[in-house]
């Protein structure tokens, strides 16, 4: 009998993330592949048994064997036959007729129509279930993102008068769990969180509609923002004026000091979390990561490039020098126009002589990426540097 499995817990948690191989793998860590439909609705069995209450997470498009059952099933193709599918080649499997369909990974594929389910008498019957506000107060659903901690979509919320387009973002109970324990449904209370505590005071992060819990996910309804991200204007190489990208940067410093007035830290800072809106105006979004400032809490998902946390000397980042760090990167992204955070200085300095920026702005950026911590200056005092700079007279940005 044929199964596979990954081979470390560091393939595991890129299978359950859901970006690396695809959505339909997370939670697949073993894959059996029986011999007969028999033999399957037996190991099934057993498997189920050895795995009864274990945490485990949802395994996307498959039928779960019985109601909080670690074990799922799907029928599928065990050949290389393929297909062509909306002009993407997929894999096959045969019908009744021997013509050949997709294999396709999507709700309610998990056994084709022709087929009689044999896992239908091992799976209780569902007990009646009350509608959630999923049904009741959201339609047009559009799904913006989807990984195993959970996904993100836009829809209208017809619980509100008239009617308005949201967001709403979902953590799944037993998403990417990290070492310390924290799921997707864990890290989205605690975004909730953060966003009712700050949102009063800081004009740039998202205003909370509602927050719910429903099928064991938890749910954050917020308001829907418009824009492109920065880090698609980065890349898009489009001309922009040093007015502009200095106006851009005071507004990242801006954002990031309300935050720490406001006694959080994001520790997600990058490009990729600000959206571009009028008048040079930036909104920030993704607070999945934010703890309180000063709360020990070890930073589980980091983006690569955006956080030193070992600095020299062994010490370890604070919180709030985890967000100087990553303002720093995103602001020499900015300015060099460079798609990537990694060792972005050399383009940096080349772009500050270009530009004939003075040399105490340049400082002041470089060391919010300083490896001694308490060089780095706080996101306040960089905001003001750049707001005296684009007050200057001396100085006339086009």
């Amino acid at each position: 009998m044929l199964f596979k499995a990954t081979k470390s817990l560091a393939e595991l948690g890129k299978l359950n993330a859901g970006v690396f191989d695809g959505f339909s793998q997370v939670g697949k860590f073993v894959t059996i592949y029986p011999e007969s439909t028999e033999r399957a609705v037996a190991i099934a069995s057993d498997l189920h048994a050895l795995t009864a209450n274990q945490p485990a997470p949802v395994v996307p498009y498959d039928n779960p064997l019985r109601k909080k059952s670690c074990i799922y099933y799907r029928y599928g193709g065990f050949s290389d036959a393929f297909v062509i599918f909306r002009k993407r080649s997929l894999p096959a499997i045969a019908r009744q007729d021997g013509g050949l369909v997709p294999d396709l990974r999507e709700p309610g594929a998990a056994v084709p129509r022709w087929l009689t389910d044999p896992f239908l008498p091992a799976r209780s019957r569902p007990a009646l279930e009350f509608a959630t506000p999923l049904e009741t107060d959201y339609t047009d659903y559009e799904a913006l993102a989807q990984r195993g901690r959970g996904g993100i979509y836009q829809a209208r919320d017809v619980s509100s008068v008239p009617a308005r387009l949201c967001v709403i973002k979902e953590g799944r109970r037993h998403g990417e769990t990290d070492w310390l324990g924290r799921d997707g449904f864990i890290r989205i209370k605690r975004e909730a969180q953060f966003l009712r505590s700050s949102s009063p005071g800081i004009a740039a992060v998202p205003r909370v509609i509602t927050t719910f819990c429903a099928n064991g996910c938890y749910y954050l309804v917020m308001e829907r923002i418009t824009g492109r991200s920065l880090q698609r204007v980065i890349a898009s190489r489009e001309r922009m004026s040093t007015r502009r990208m200095l106006q851009y940067c005071a507004e990242m410093s801006r954002i990031v000091a309300d935050i720490h007035a406001a006694g959080w830290a994001w520790r997600d800072c990058k490009p990729d979390n600000f959206l571009c809106q009028k008048d040079c105006k930036l909104r920030a979004l993704d607070f999945e990561g934010a703890c309180r400032l000063y709360e020990k809490d070890e930073l589980g998902l980091c983006t690569p490039g955006y956080a030193r946390l070992v600095a020299r000397g062994g010490n370890v980042s604070s919180p709030e020098t985890v967000d100087l760090y990553g303002l720093g990167t995103s602001i020499m992204q900015l300015i060099s126009r460079s798609k990537s955070p990694i060792n972005p200085a050399a383009a940096f300095k080349r772009e500050i002589k270009k530009r004939n920026l003075p040399r105490h702005f340049a400082k002041t950026i470089q060391s919010l990426r300083s490896a001694t911590i308490r060089r780095r200056p706080s996101a306040r005092a960089t905001q003001r540097v750049l707001q005296e700079l684009l007050n200057y007279p001396k100085f006339y940005w086009p």
